[in-house]
């Protein structure tokens, strides 16, 4: 039987070393995370993991850069022109929503990040998820149906819905004693009370 092509290899690893540090940085912060640790997870030796990624810092670095990019994707994803301004909003916060049901390490990671004072952490987020979210702001604003409210500041209503989300997919077992039974759709359904006029206030 032939061996495998090194690159596959390669690629097979660090994937799995990418999976194993989000978990292990998710648990523990940036600072307690330890390289053994997660190279444990991977199931690899310590010398393997930094054939891939040279210190602990680069490799948060690819973890958390890995998180946004796949938030962009799920976020900018484009929507069909023929869909109405509600629909195409609704589905942007469904998709987030989505992402981090399937995703919680990654939310931890980022909720880790947005209180820690010291660390890689922070110069990513500055770099990697104010971008972001000037886009999703601009995405929300493009209303040419008058639904959008106009008195609302729309880029800190999109942080109270996202940090909300990022703040429940993060609890684990304080989940339910916090929040309580959980609605569903609760992030859309607060992102709308909070931008979007209502019918009759549409029709005044």
């Amino acid at each position: 039987m032939a061996r495998p092509r090194t690159s596959s290899i390669k690629v097979d690893t660090k994937q799995r070393i990418l999976d194993a540090a989000e978990l292990e940085f998710a648990a523990n912060g940036y600072g307690p995370a330890r390289l053994a640790d997660i190279s444990a997870r991977a199931g690899i030796k310590r010398p393997s993991l930094l054939y891939h990624f040279s210190t602990k810092e680069v490799l948060y670095r690819a973890v958390v850069l890995r998180t946004f990019q796949q938030i962009a994707v799920v976020l900018m994803t484009p929507k069909s022109t023929a869909e109405c301004y509600e629909t195409r909003i609704a589905g942007m916060s469904r998709n987030f929503e989505s992402f981090l049901a399937q995703n919680t390490a990654a939310a931890r990671i980022i909720v880790h990040e947005i209180v820690a004072t010291e660390g890689p952490g922070r110069r990513l987020l500055v770099q990697q998820a104010a971008p972001l979210l000037s886009l999703v702001e601009d995405y929300v604003t493009q209303d040419d149906e008058g639904l959008l409210r106009p008195e609302i500041p729309v880029r800190a209503a999109i942080l109270t819905t996202a940090s909300e989300a990022l703040l429940r997919h993060s609890a684990g077992d304080l989940r339910e004693a916090l929040w309580g039974p959980v609605v569903h759709d609760q992030s859309w359904i607060l992102l709308r009370a909070m931008v979007l006029r209502t019918a009759s206030e549409v029709l005044q």
